[in-house]
């Protein structure tokens, strides 16, 4: 499946959708064949090879300030920080307090 939406690929997430939703002359679906699994059915309704691809971005490096300000903070800073409670009481909630029964 993979490599018949590759064939196809419009470019667009959206472009390719309405290609799948199109239907054919005969009223089947490319989204249809795909999903029982007709692969050569789908890309002879699709066009095969018609598709323009995706167009890579190369990623750049960080330059040496970026790459530091992005660095989480040595164990030995963290050793020492306030472990606060996440959540505070609640208000207008009763206390739970202990109960004791006689047998």
């Amino acid at each position: 499946m993979l490599a018949v939406l590759r064939q196809v690929d419009r470019g667009t997430a959206a472009e390719n959708r309405a290609l799948m939703l199109q239907p054919s002359p005969d009223g089947a679906l490319p989204f249809d064949d795909l999903a029982e699994g007709r692969f050569d059915m789908a890309l002879a309704h699709m066009g095969a090879g018609a598709g323009v691809g995706r167009r890579l971005i190369s990623a750049t490096a960080l330059s040496t300030e970026a790459q530091s300000a992005r660095k989480p903070p040595a164990p030995d800073q963290l050793v020492d920080t306030l472990h606060d409670r996440v959540h505070q009481g609640v208000h207008g909630a009763r206390a739970v307090r202990a109960l004791r029964v006689e047998k």
